[in-house]
């Protein structure tokens, strides 16, 4: 699991066929992680997706608020990344 390939259809008739891979879950810090020496332009961004997925904490209940204080923390990452893809 983790892993998805899916053709992507595109509205625009002129446009060529083309797949996406997607990579979820766990699997995706540990793809990334094995990129990382590799990346030149998107290197800051796989750093901090990386660090989002070492602070995820799995929840032994099926519903279990996070903490202001990791609330917070993932704003800072999203405003970051946002500010690192523009």
């Amino acid at each position: 699991g983790g892993f998805l390939l899916y053709q992507n259809y595109e509205r625009n008739p002129r446009a060529k066929p083309s797949w996406v891979w997607e990579v979820r879950s766990k699997k995706a810090g540990e793809f990334l992680k094995l990129v990382l020496p590799y990346l030149q332009i998107k290197k800051p961004q796989a750093e901090l997706a990386i660090q989002f997925q070492e602070g995820i904490k799995p929840r032994q209940y099926k519903y279990h608020p996070k903490t202001e204080a990791e609330l917070a923390v993932e704003e800072a990452q999203s405003i970051l990344m946002h500010s690192l893809n523009k």
